[in-house]
């Protein structure tokens, strides 16, 4: 993977296909333009989300014995 920090890009590509934009197949030309609108997007989320304390390791024998009758 590559990272960029640009507000416009062109993505160059032998021939043209599909690409997926949010789940969705998108049938596109071999060059594909791409731009970031500055604040485009407004996203709503908790000020605060409750943390859960981290489940211990298990060894993997101790995991299958859980799905298996023996």
């Amino acid at each position: 993977m590559i990272s960029l920090i640009t507000s416009h890009l062109t993505i160059k590509r032998k021939k043209s296909g599909i690409l997926h934009v949010d789940g969705e197949s998108v049938k596109t030309g071999k060059d594909i333009e791409v731009k970031i609108f500055h604040k485009g997007l407004k996203v709503f989320a908790p000020k605060q989300i409750e943390e859960k304390p981290p489940k211990e390791k298990e060894n993997i024998f101790t995991a299958i014995t859980r799905w298996v009758n023996v």
